[in-house]
């Protein structure tokens, strides 16, 4: 019997992704977002809204729920804290609400790793959580919010916290992106000290580890399991590959953009959980993943 599959953020760089993937497979997928695309098949549900949340999701009943829509901002300005608390936090309420009508047997929830902030590494799901953003304290209140609803409603929970994504199809305006166009332009790259370390996990890799929770057999009742890449880079090792790649001649200005106060210096989780509940590792290596992320914006640039 085929799933009905309810992915909410279909739109995001994760969400598209996603989306391709599971079209593959022999399941109904309805992909909401907060506006619609008819071309693409996706549903307007607006999650900020409750009556418009409840009506799609009793609409859709579905028995398997991906909830990837989130503002993402790591800013510590206090406006971009706001909306970020305001809109993820009533979103995944809200969707969680809609459940009283028609629950779901599995649901996904897509948090991060900035949730660890400045705890020890590497980052093991059981150990306490150290938010230094709004957008960290967003996904940490979801994850309450969806267990409280998981314990009360009797569905499965899986937490998934996600490291630093990057690949073809990212937004222009987000690091790696903009890393790689300045390099291929052969314009100047500021940069901060250059020294925190990220754990960075290609695209693909997180998909595919989406995907398998659709092969698990039995899953315990409520789940945290951390996605990434497994290895932490500096942001000079990160410039120097795209250097390497794009054989670029963009200089790289060091100290000409302010360090994110109270950032931790790295960013670095163990995946053992991930490869033992899930049977997934990330396969593809930091240098082949920019060298496919370069490639696309090679030809955006073209």
């Amino acid at each position: 019997m085929k799933n009905k599959i309810l992915l909410t953020g279909a739109t995001s760089f994760l969400g598209k992704n996603l989306l391709v993937k599971l079209k593959e497979r022999d399941e109904d997928i309805f992909a909401t977002a907060s506006h619609e695309n008819i071309e693409q098949n996706i549903i307007k549900m607006d999650l900020v809204r409750l009556d418009e949340t409840k009506k799609v999701v009793k609409l859709i009943n579905p028995s398997i729920v991906y909830h990837l829509a989130a503002l993402v901002n790591l800013s510590r300005e206090y406006n971009v804290a706001q909306q970020c608390i305001e809109i993820n936090i009533k979103g995944t309420f809200n969707l969680l609400e809609s459940f009283r009508i028609t629950k779901p047997r599995i649901m996904v929830f897509i948090s991060t790793e900035e949730v660890y902030g400045s705890g020890p590494i590497p980052y093991i799901e059981e150990q306490p959580l150290d938010p230094p953003s709004g957008y960290a304290i967003s996904k940490i209140a979801g994850e309450s919010l969806c267990r409280i609803y998981a314990r009360e409603l009797g569905f499965k929970l899986i937490i998934l916290r996600v490291g630093t994504m990057y690949g073809p199809g990212d937004k222009d305006n987000r690091l790696i992106p903009q890393l790689i166009m300045k390099a291929l332009k052969n314009e100047e790259i500021p940069v901060n000290t250059g020294m925190k370390k990220r754990d960075y996990v290609f695209i693909e890799d997180v998909v595919k580890s989406l995907t398998k929770v659709l092969d698990i057999k039995n899953i315990d009742t409520h789940t945290v399991i951390n996605i990434g890449g497994g290895i932490s880079y500096t942001l000079l090792d990160l410039v120097n590959i795209i250097l390497e790649e794009t054989q670029s001649n963009s200089n790289v200005a060091r100290g000409k953009i302010p360090e994110r106060i109270g950032e931790a210096s790295e960013w670095l989780m163990n995946i053992g959980k991930a490869n033992y509940i899930l049977g997934w590792k990330p396969t593809v290596s930091l240098k082949v993943g920019l060298r496919k992320t370069i490639d696309y914006f090679r030809k955006k640039v073209q």
